[in-house]
This record gives C-alpha cells, structure tokens and sequence, in this order.
C-alpha cells in the first residue's frame, strides 16, 4: 500500500490524490500540518532529503517529484487509459508535464507566494511582472484546448490532472477568467470524483 506525504494545500499533492482516487488504489495520507518551513522539519528531512512537500512511500521506495510518481503509478498498475503505452502519445504527455512543471508552475508558485505577502508598491510591482510572464503560456494552453479535447489528445491523460491542478490554484486565487476551451476542459478535470475530493484538504 502507498503511503502519500503531503502538504494537504499543495497542487503536486492533488494530482497524485486524483489519480489514486480514479484508479480506485489503497493508499494511506500522511500531512504535513506546519506551513512553516516543514522541509526542516527533522521527520521530514529523514523520509526526503530533497525537501520536497509530497513524497510516495511504497514497500520498497521513498519517491519524491509528483510527475515521477505519477508515471510510476500508471506503470505499476497499468494505468494505460491515463499513460497509454503508445510511444509517440506518451512523448505529448511527457512533452505537457515537463511544460507543466518547468514553464507554468514556477510562475503559478511565485505569482501566489507573492499574493500572501504585505502589500507595498514593490509587490504590487512583482504581481504585475508574473502575470505578464503568465499570459502567454494560458494563451498557449487556450490555443492547444481550441483544437482538442485534452492536452495531449482525445483522451484525459496524467497531463491534464497536473494542468488542472495549477489552473485551480489560479482560480482560487483570482488570477485567472478563463476562455471557453479552457472552462470548457477545466470543468470536465475538475468534475472527476477525485478531483472533487481534493477540495477538501488532504488530511484523511
């Protein structure tokens, strides 16, 4: 059985729940309860030296990296319909995760850390540039949703549960109105059973 460690508000940790929750696996969650700086924490440290705040613990491995756990779930499980074995469409999901996690979630991250921050002029400033460094990659995203149904295809893919993770961080935050293919595609991830429970923190 895995084990999840979590932050319970980290979208990282969301897409994992989703995709444990839609697979319909046994898993335990374990949170991480402090905001403040849990990667020291000294349990924390020990389970991942990495300082990441999600870390699968199976029988046999400690896991770090969401991505990485995710592929390491559909293969271990043959999750074909969410990571299909065809190597030229798991290459597009490959190519949308990395696009996920390199260009779009640094700027989602900052773009919210800077919001909990006082207010000042210099702020304010900061916002206004991450949201200018935003827009051409909702634009790109919109534009891939004008032609498809799903990032990568026809079909929902891992890639899409890691988006829709970062577009709901955006939501919640107001950062974000978005056009028609991607309310349209937000709507049909978010409605999934396990997204829905992810709007609950992840503490059971």
């Amino acid at each position: 059985m895995y084990t999840l460690h979590n932050f319970p508000y980290s979208q990282h940790a969301r897409r994992v729940f989703v995709l444990l929750e839609q697979a319909q696996l046994h898993y335990n969650i374990a949170p991480i309860r402090q905001v403040e700086d849990p990667q020291l924490r000294p349990e924390l440290q020990a389970l991942n030296p990495k300082h990441q705040l999600i870390t699968l613990e199976t029988a046999s491995q400690l896991l770090s990296e969401s991505h990485s756990i995710l592929r390491l779930i559909c293969s271990e499980h043959q999750l074909n319909d969410w990571y299909p074995e065809d190597h030229q469409l798991r290459a597009t999901i490959d190519q949308w995760l990395d696009w996920n996690q390199c260009q779009l979630s640094p700027l989602v991250s900052e773009l919210l850390w800077q919001q909990l921050l006082t207010p000042s002029a210099k702020q304010r400033l900061t916002v206004s540039s991450i949201r200018a460094k935003l827009e051409p990659f909702i634009e790109h995203l919109t534009e891939q949703l004008w032609h498809q149904s799903y990032v990568a295809g026809k079909s929902m893919s891992i890639a899409d549960l890691s988006i829709a993770t970062n577009v709901h961080q955006l939501l919640i935050a107001g950062e974000l109105k978005p056009s028609a293919p991607l309310q349209v595609w937000y709507e049909k991830v978010s409605q999934l059973p396990g997204f829905q429970r992810t709007l609950k923190p992840l503490a059971s």
